[in-house]
């Protein structure tokens, strides 16, 4: 299991002269402002162990700095972090490399992230091996990853060690994401109605996006509300409320829908 700072050459050099070894390779979520293991601050400010998957982030924290006993930075707190890795565009060099297994950052992350992010890949990696010759790297798998909640990308350690165009200095730069809405308990064919739990507000006339890592991203427009008692709602605004709506297409228990943003 190889730490988020290990280079692609260094990686083809450990597989060359390892061939049998299986290798995990870390290719999407943050980076640590310091070195994976080194950095001492959850430690000590907050007692958390980020050896031991505790890390407090304390450094996106806010500080004052001083410089001789002066304040130097009086007109807002400063703060250190990285880009987050993204090595979307990287994933048949990965593959032609011979590493096994891909890992992404999933610790405290939410549900909508989670199955966003490791659905892009696993569509990418079986599109890429399906038929490696003819794989086109659109940027349709990056706009993806988009829709979670990300920083801005960096490819980490990919190519040597990161400069200062990879760090977020003074800035969250946390990219809005498109909102999580429901998720699909079960679907009738017949009535082409499908059993969802809300998870944040919608209403009638908001178009939906349904994903899932088994078939092509669906779209369609809340035309009907219903609640469990069949009557029709204009709106889902009760947590967890369980409803139904109308979908021509059919959807799989536990895809997930959002909200598209921007007319999207």
């Amino acid at each position: 299991v190889l730490g988020r700072e290990t280079t692609f050459a260094d990686l083809k050099d450990i597989r060359k002269n390892a061939p049998d070894i299986d290798l995990e390779y870390f290719i999407h979520g943050a980076m640590c402002i310091s070195y994976s293991g080194r950095c001492m601050l959850s430690n000590y400010y907050s007692r958390r162990d980020a050896n031991r998957g505790g890390c407090s982030q304390s450094c996106r924290w806010y500080y004052d700095l001083e410089e001789n006993g002066q304040s130097i930075n009086e007109d807002f707190p400063f703060t250190m972090s990285s880009k987050d890795m993204c090595l979307i565009h990287h994933i048949g060099e990965l593959i032609e490399c011979g590493v096994d297994s891909f890992k992404i950052e999933g610790r405290m992350k939410s549900v909508h992230y989670i199955a966003t992010v490791v659905s892009t890949y696993r569509k990418l990696i079986d599109t890429y091996c399906a038929d490696p010759d003819h794989f086109a790297d659109s940027k349709k798998y990056e706009d993806e990853l988009q829709k979670a909640a990300n920083r801005a990308f960096c490819h980490g350690f990919f190519y040597d060690n990161p400069g200062v165009d990879e760090q977020l200095y003074n800035l969250r730069d946390e990219h809005p994401t498109q909102e999580f809405v429901m998720r699909v308990l079960d679907y009738d064919k017949d009535s082409k109605r499908a059993k969802i739990e809300q998870r944040n507000y919608f209403k009638v006339g908001d178009k939906i996006e349904i994903f899932s890592p088994s078939h092509s991203n669906i779209y369609f427009t809340v035309d009907k509300i219903y609640n469990e008692d069949n009557e029709l709602v204009e709106v889902a605004n009760h947590p967890m409320e369980i409803l139904y709506v109308e979908i021509d297409y059919p959807v799989l228990e536990n895809d997930m829908g959002r909200k598209v943003n921007h007319g999207k």
